[in-house]
């Protein structure tokens, strides 16, 4: 994929201690130029992560326990940077949801990334955190329970703008009409009441959507549409 510019990317990883050999993972980007990963901003990153997966606000399950986040530095190529390397920063301690689990690695809840525009190119991002423990009959989760993960989201997103220095992306390769690739700070965030997978739903299937929850962008602000190519 080409982007619009170089950025830092955090992945999250995690895994079910009943299930260690297994991982899930997701992976955030941020609006961050001219800095390079080192293991101090990696170390920081670990804080916010782990205050959000041990709230309660959260609803991640405590089957899922945190093993080590990951930070990169991508180039305009979708390859690490140039002259750059990715750090991890461990779990050691148990880091785990704070609800009894109730169904397996693959099921999820995604959560929506949205920005200040409604559609089009970068509008809208989507990650798939563990699932909302919950009573594993419902076929749909909550508004208090969506509302809760989407509030825990919204509050790491701002933690983790802050600690890297700048918002967390969406960012698009562009469109036959628009083919410059661009990408947009997350302004927002809601999450589905649909249980789902750790895959993108049918698009035949409608998203039934929780609140949306603000997130704190870093001092500067929106930054708007991003295309800066050539950044390091």
């Amino acid at each position: 994929m080409t982007y619009s510019q170089s950025h830092f990317l955090l992945t999250i990883v995690w895994f079910p201690t009943a299930y260690p050999a297994e991982s899930g993972q997701v992976g955030l980007r941020f609006h961050v130029p001219g800095v390079s990963p080192a293991q101090v901003i990696a170390d920081g990153c670990r804080a916010p992560v782990s205050t959000f997966w041990s709230s309660a606000g959260s609803k991640i399950p405590s089957s899922m326990q945190l093993r080590y986040v990951r930070l990169a530095r991508i180039g305009t190529d979708g390859h690490y940077a140039s002259g750059t390397i990715s750090y991890d920063s461990l779990f050691t301690a148990v880091t785990a949801g704070a609800s009894p689990p109730k169904n397996p690695l693959q099921v999820a809840a995604a959560t929506t990334l949205a920005t200040s525009v409604p559609k089009g190119a970068a509008a809208l991002g989507r990650i798939f955190l563990p699932e909302i423990a919950a009573d594993a009959s419902q076929t749909y989760w909550s508004d208090t329970d969506v509302d809760a993960r989407s509030t825990a989201v919204a509050t790491m997103l701002s933690s983790l703008g802050t600690v890297l220095g700048g918002p967390c992306i969406v960012a698009s390769q562009g469109t036959q009409r628009h083919p410059a690739p661009i990408s947009r700070a997350v302004t927002h965030v809601y999450t589905g009441k649909r249980v789902d997978v750790q895959r993108r739903r049918a698009k035949s299937l409608v998203e039934i959507k929780g609140a949306s929850k603000t997130v704190t962008l870093p001092a500067g602000g929106d930054p708007g549409e991003i295309i800066d190519p050539g950044l390091p």
